[in-house]
């Protein structure tokens, strides 16, 4: 059975303002939540507890997802998947290299050679990313192809189609030779031919 709120206010009316409303809806879901307190009412050691439990709740979703070979999105992770892409480019020196070598100028500048000694052990192998698995990246990279790949070709299809449909001239109206006065069309030849009928 789910509970109503009552909607009367204090003198029985039924009608009551937007703001005493969302006031009863707030008193109703203030009782429904059994007085827990929020968590800027928590005393610091309620705090702490509670902290802790989120924190352990956060880590066995994690590894729960790490068991069925997924990541979680949390900032470390991003920051990890970044880090081997800005790796993965290095290594491969494709477009973006040299801002991931910049930014390691900017973020190492007592160490001028740590760029080039970091793209050759990326290059070598020695230096290998830790959280994005290449053969999977690649799998994605292909199906993104494909699916790049058919949209492509869809969308050649509908402007083919369309340049037929434009290109379609309806055939001319069949006219009654002169010399005939029965009403009876002629078929031409050229369609006679065209339906194996000639």
């Amino acid at each position: 059975m789910t509970d109503t709120i009552d909607t009367t206010d204090e003198s029985g009316r039924i009608g009551m303002t937007a703001d005493d409303a969302l006031m009863k809806l707030h008193d109703h879901f203030a009782a429904q939540a059994g007085g827990s307190p929020s968590y800027v009412e928590m005393t610091a050691d309620e705090r702490k507890a509670y902290n802790t439990e989120a924190k352990r709740r956060q880590r066995e979703r994690e590894r729960e997802l790490k068991a069925r070979g997924e990541l979680a999105a949390t900032d470390t992770n991003v920051r990890h998947v970044l880090a081997d892409a800005a790796l993965m480019l290095l290594a491969a020196n494709r477009p973006g290299a040299a801002q991931v070598r910049y930014a390691l100028q900017a973020a190492f500048p007592d160490k001028p050679g740590l760029p080039m000694t970091l793209e050759h052990r990326a290059k070598a192998g020695t230096f290998a990313p830790k959280v994005v698995d290449p053969a999977r990246m690649a799998a994605v990279a292909e199906a993104e192809s494909e699916a790049r790949e058919a949209a492509k070709a869809a969308k050649a299809e509908k402007v083919v189609a369309a340049s037929a449909q434009r290109a379609r001239i309806p055939p001319p109206a069949m006219l009654p030779n002169d010399d005939q006065d029965d009403g009876q069309f002629e078929v031409p030849l050229f369609l006679r031919r065209a339906h194996g009928e000639a």
